[in-house]
């Protein structure tokens, strides 16, 4: 009986219960899980994809152990830890008129079909904002409220869209290129755990693992 009952405990501290949103758990958190289970391979790791609002209650309601989503200043954050700062990246077809700039700005995108977030997405009114005040006029009829699906689009032909960094650097297509779009619009990246929790050793080996990881792994040319 003791011995069982050992082995619940160790089965818990090195079980993690994961939320995040979509743009990064449909395909960068993957790649973090498996390197970490490289070097834990009797951890038991559940991932959830949520949208950030969904991981933020999680997390307030202590039912996963760590979360990752983005603008955290958006939501009332339990406690949190911005682990990199990036900016939107401009998708445009490979063969696109644009595609020998180094740097994209609005005046290059007047008349463009452009591929949008909806309205209940944070970033569409920071967008909308700016072309508005360069006067700027899109071609806009078409809407998604995700990044990899606004880059298959663009790899179709159906336009241009201002992306999610995460998703610029996972996208794995051949017919779309990225770049800078200025000015800025920048996106913090955040790690979220539980306020009234205390990590165990195995959540901490899991959290300097990810900060590790988004070091050496998320860089743009």
């Amino acid at each position: 009986m003791a011995r069982t009952a050992c082995e619940i405990i160790d089965i818990k501290r090195s079980s993690l219960q994961i939320a995040c949103a979509p743009a990064r758990g449909l395909s960068f958190l993957p790649r973090v899980i498996s390197a970490f289970l490289e070097m834990h391979e009797h951890a038991q790791i559940t991932l959830v994809v949520q949208f950030s609002r969904e991981v933020v209650d999680a997390i307030v309601g202590e039912r996963c152990d760590v979360g990752f989503i983005a603008q955290p200043n958006a939501y009332p954050c339990p406690r949190g830890e911005k682990i990199i700062q990036l900016s939107l990246r401009y998708a445009l077809p490979f063969d696109h008129g644009l595609r020998d700039k180094a740097v994209i700005v609005p005046q290059d995108l007047e008349g463009e079909c452009f591929i949008s977030y909806p309205h209940a997405v944070a970033s569409r009114q920071h967008i909308d904002s700016i072309f508005a005040a360069y006067g700027v006029e899109r071609r806009m009829n078409l809407e998604t409220q995700l990044s990899m699906p606004m880059c298959k689009f663009v790899g179709l032909g159906a336009g241009v869209a201002l992306v999610n960094p995460i998703s610029a650097l996972e996208y794995s297509g051949e017919k779309v290129i990225f770049r800078p779009f200025e000015p800025i619009i920048e996106i913090d990246f955040s790690m979220l755990v539980p306020q009234q929790k205390k990590n165990s050793k195995f959540h901490e080996s899991f959290l300097q693992h990810v900060r590790g990881f988004v070091a050496r792994e998320v860089t743009f040319n």
